[in-house]
């Protein structure tokens, strides 16, 4: 499913950062295996370079999220017992609503595997409306800002937690 849809975004990204070209097929006999020459002709194509080369455009499906907090620098290493209390009344406030994200994020897994299955054991001749609905599912999903908020918390919480987990049981070591 990743990958489906991994090849998707790169898809999207070449369709508009590309124009029509207009390619004119020269076939000579010149020599005894009959090369085919490719001819194309710039009929004012012009291309944004950088566009061509960029990443592909963010969409809320399946874009990297990026996390701007360092969080092993914001829970420096635990010195003393106080420290390591504090961490986990942070680590014990902040689980819920991790495990909150969590949930939401495997019921939209759960929905995109469920017709990734239908589309799997469809005959032949359903597998055109199966991969439409599982099309539709990714555009929902892929133009939804919520989703990608919701992706982008618990990413956060997640990186947080591990951090604060980290120093918990580094503490924990050294006793």
């Amino acid at each position: 499913m990743i990958h489906l849809l991994k090849e998707r975004s790169t898809r999207n990204m070449a369709e508009s950062a590309t124009e029509k070209k207009i390619v004119n097929l020269d076939v000579t006999s010149d020599t005894e295996d009959s090369d085919v020459e490719l001819a194309t002709k710039d009929v004012d194509v012009k291309h944004n370079w950088a566009d061509l080369y960029a990443k592909p455009k963010s969409c809320c499906l399946t874009s990297d999220i990026p996390c701007l907090i360092d969080w092993f620098s914001t829970y420096p290493e635990v010195e003393d017992a106080k420290t390591c209390a504090r961490y986990t009344e942070l680590f014990e406030s902040a689980y819920p609503t991790y495990v909150k994200y969590n949930v939401k994020l495997a019921e939209v897994y759960q929905e995109f595997a469920r017709f990734q299955k239908i589309y799997d054991y469809a005959e032949f001749e359903d597998k055109i409306k199966a991969a439409q609905r599982l099309q539709q599912l990714h555009d929902k999903y892929d133009s939804d800002a919520e989703f990608y908020k919701l992706r982008k918390e618990h990413l956060t919480h997640h990186l947080k937690l591990e951090a604060l987990r980290r120093r918990i049981e580094e503490w924990n070591e050294k006793q």
